[in-house]
């Protein structure tokens, strides 16, 4: 979701994000999911220490914990859109 609307003082204005702006949000969610999955690979060798040797299963209880933790692009994207919102809503500088 990278469009909202919001309410004005005559009405309603719809906010999107540009492209430059879903694209810095975007790579920042990459950023801290690339680092949030190595998290989750070095957690699920612990766990799995002494139980097996198997580096799937090491890397399918990885990715089950990531999907557990990761946030969602969605999310993020609507998160950056209504923050956008409330930034001109309060007669902020925005774009």
């Amino acid at each position: 979701m990278t469009t909202k609307i919001i309410r004005n003082g005559q009405g309603y204005e719809i906010v999107r994000l540009v492209p430059e702006e879903r694209e810095k949000v975007l790579q920042a969610l990459a950023r801290e999911n690339a680092g949030l999955f190595g998290v989750c690979l070095v957690d699920a060798a612990k766990a799995l220490d002494g139980l097996t040797r198997d580096s799937d299963l090491v890397v399918q209880a990885a990715c089950a914990l990531f999907d557990k933790l990761a946030t969602a692009s969605y999310t993020v994207l609507a998160d950056a859109v209504t923050e956008k919102a409330h930034r001109l809503k309060n007669g902020q500088a925005g774009h």
